[in-house]
């Protein structure tokens, strides 16, 4: 099963079979990159006071979650390419 971050991913497993290790590290870091984007606008969305800010991180930081997630569900869907 392959991992990112600290997330087990099945489909990533079922990729690098069928695409090879490459594009997997592709995939993997992309996601990762995402994963971390969200967490650092949670972050600065929990430290603002001015609530339009605050607003504007959680949206950032449902929309990187929602990325790296839809980038999971295509490899999912579609593991062969």
């Amino acid at each position: 099963m392959a991992v990112i971050g600290d997330r087990e991913c099945p489909a990533l497993a079922l990729l690098k079979q069928a695409w090879g290790a490459t594009t997997v590290k592709d995939y993997c870091a992309s996601i990762e990159k995402l994963r971390k984007d969200a967490a650092e606008a949670a972050h600065i969305r929990d430290l603002a006071t001015d609530q339009t800010k605050r607003d504007m991180y959680d949206n950032l930081h449902k929309h990187f979650n929602r990325l790296a997630d839809e980038i999971e569900q295509a490899v999912k869907s579609n593991p062969a390419g």
